[in-house]
């Protein structure tokens, strides 16, 4: 509801509005702290993008690379691994990333600070991303729909695990209260995963027109690699703000409902039948 101070009608911001403040102050924030974790984790993300190039450059044949073989194998098992190890490096980086909103860059302090801030929690990260990873692939192998519910429900689960708020188990069900929560917040995140998506096909898509063969795959690969690299920044910022914004909005709404009962009247006491 809105409360009115003097003439002027002074109305809550939105659960939108706050986002887009969020997201604007990392923005800003994030050059300077977040930004150079971002760019080690990029590094050893091209690590793992340049041992698959050489891989499919050096057997040169992509119609027999993607029917199978040994080099197909291990070019799967990289790509896992480059999966699992960059998205539990990202999903940890967030606790950084809420101390810079939450507190400021002065919680960030120094790079050693930062790494030791992302490595403290990496075994739970990682086995939350594993868990609900596998529960989403279930559901997409399910008619697709319980594995869009399931990943709509679980989103909350690895960062409240990244912030120690949860444990890898418990996190399931305050991730579905939350998501319930904050539908119109959360959609949002879904809204610019969807066009990362799209962006990244393009870029794909484009690069193996343009080059034929086993050096179009590779040359896609390394243009995933420049467009996750920079605009999965912005994604994964923006991701960070809805995480946050849900968090404060749940602290706040907490902090109304003390306020409230603080300042509830006492029962009155029932009086005393009279005597007979």
């Amino acid at each position: 509801m809105a409360e009115r101070t003097g003439k002027l009608e002074v109305r809550p911001p939105t659960g939108i509005e706050e986002l887009g403040q969020v997201f604007s102050r990392l923005v800003r924030m994030g050059w300077g702290t977040v930004l150079v974790p971002w760019l080690a984790i990029a590094a050893i993300d091209f690590l793992f993008v340049a041992a698959s190039v050489a891989l499919i450059w050096s057997y040169g044949a992509t119609d027999a690379l993607a029917a199978g073989g040994g080099r197909g194998v291990w070019l799967q098992v990289l790509s896992g691994l480059e999966m699992a190890v960059v998205l539990t490096l990202r999903v940890a980086l967030l606790n950084v990333l809420r101390d810079l909103v939450m507190v400021g860059p002065s919680a960030v302090g120094s790079l050693g600070r930062v790494f030791r801030e992302m490595t403290r929690r990496l075994g739970p990260v990682f086995l939350v991303n594993v868990m609900v990873g596998a529960v989403v692939a279930v559901g997409l192998a399910l008619c697709v729909l319980p594995g869009l519910v399931a990943l709509y429900f679980l989103a909350f689960a690895p960062y409240l695990v990244a912030v120690g708020k949860a444990g890898p188990l418990s996190a399931w069900g305050e991730s579905a209260a939350m998501a319930r929560r904050h539908v119109g917040v959360l959609l949002t995140g879904f809204g610019v995963a969807v066009l990362f998506a799209g962006v990244m096909a393009c870029g794909l898509g484009a690069s193996a027109a343009m080059i034929q063969g086993s050096a179009g795959v590779g040359g896609g690969l390394l243009v995933g690699w420049v467009l996750n690299t920079t605009l999965g920044y912005l994604a994964w910022l923006w991701w960070g703000a809805v995480y946050v914004t849900a968090e404060q909005r749940d602290q706040a709404a907490r902090l109304r409902q003390r306020g409230a009962s603080a300042v509830l009247p006492e029962a009155p006491e029932e009086p005393e039948p009279p005597m007979v």
